[in-house]
């Protein structure tokens, strides 16, 4: 008989505290496990918007990875963090719930989150049934260039000027920079689509995950993240170093996404054979929250052709 799951709670990941949401409206169905951009930008708080047209097929799991939402802890502020510390920490969540559930499991990456996510495979070919990239992060640098060329394709003439001189081009040494670069792509309709930060906002508001220390624990993650990653982030070129896909792997991107740009995602999918890139029309860098009913519907797809 199928049961509901409702379950927000923290596990001990590699000696730290990071906290789970689980949720679906039937438990005999497979296991699927979002794991957030940013570094540092939690999906968890801001479920409830898209994850409505998931839980009757999957046991959703939102994870706050450890330094990020309610996962940080201002009484032990690392001092260091590396991506090694991220994707052990997916290889161990990765294992919990597979062995809590004992079910087909799905590994979806966002941005960030798909570098965690795609470097934690090898390690994982056992436990995944398959890989799920969307706005997948592949070269960090290459992608913040074209960017750079979309904005300024964007802007009108003053305005170029503006941020020719504020800006530069990248690559860029200051982790601030990169968050004006961000700023302006989605100013310019870069990250998202079809809706807005008010939208976000407001779901955000009427959160029942989140307090609001929560809130302020994610802005202070999110900026301790960002300092301490940036340097290692900026040198991420996964063309070089992924040589295999160790499972089946699934592409999902939005046709407006210039935050991870799609032709270094093409570059990188050069390598592999019959991988396809599923593009969501009229999304950004999230299309499961431009077009949520669309990607519920591709994530399904990919379910019925890894089970």
């Amino acid at each position: 008989m199928k049961k509901s799951i409702n379950s927000l709670r923290k596990y001990k990941v590699n000696g730290v505290d990071q906290w789970l949401l689980e949720s679906s409206n039937n438990s005999d169905k497979p296991v699927l496990l979002f794991v957030h951009g940013g570094p540092g930008s939690t999906l968890l708080p801001f479920s409830d918007g898209f994850d409505r047209f998931l839980r009757d097929e999957f046991i959703v799991v939102h994870w706050d990875q450890r330094c990020a939402g309610k996962s940080f802890d201002k009484n032990d502020i690392p001092t260091d963090l590396r991506i090694g510390d991220f994707v052990n920490d997916c290889v161990e969540v990765v294992k919990l719930l597979k062995d809590k559930y004992n079910k087909n499991l799905f590994l979806l990456g966002h941005s960030w989150g798909s570098l965690v996510a795609l470097k934690s495979l090898d390690r994982l070919k056992a436990e995944v049934t398959a890989y799920i990239g969307v706005g997948q992060l592949v070269n960090v640098v290459e992608g913040q260039k074209l960017g750079f060329e979309f904005i300024l394709g964007k802007a009108s003439k003053a305005n170029r000027v503006i941020i020719e001189k504020s800006l530069g081009s990248p690559p860029y040494k200051e982790a601030s920079k990169v968050k004006v670069l961000s700023d302006y792509i989605m100013k310019y309709g870069g990250i998202f689509s079809n809706v807005s930060m008010d939208n976000l906002q407001n779901i955000a508001m009427i959160s029942k995950y989140y307090s609001e220390e929560d809130w302020r624990n994610q802005a202070r993650g999110f900026e301790l993240s960002e300092k301490l990653l940036h340097l290692e982030l900026e040198a991420i070129n996964l063309i070089d170093e992924i040589e295999t896909l160790s499972v089946s792997s699934y592409f999902i991107h939005g046709d407006k996404d210039f935050a991870t740009p799609k032709t270094v995602l093409d570059e990188f999918l050069k390598k592999f054979e019959s991988v396809e890139v599923k593009v969501v029309k009229n999304a950004g860098h999230f299309p499961f929250w431009d077009q949520p009913e669309e990607f519920a519907k591709i994530v399904c797809n990919i379910r019925d052709l890894s089970c």
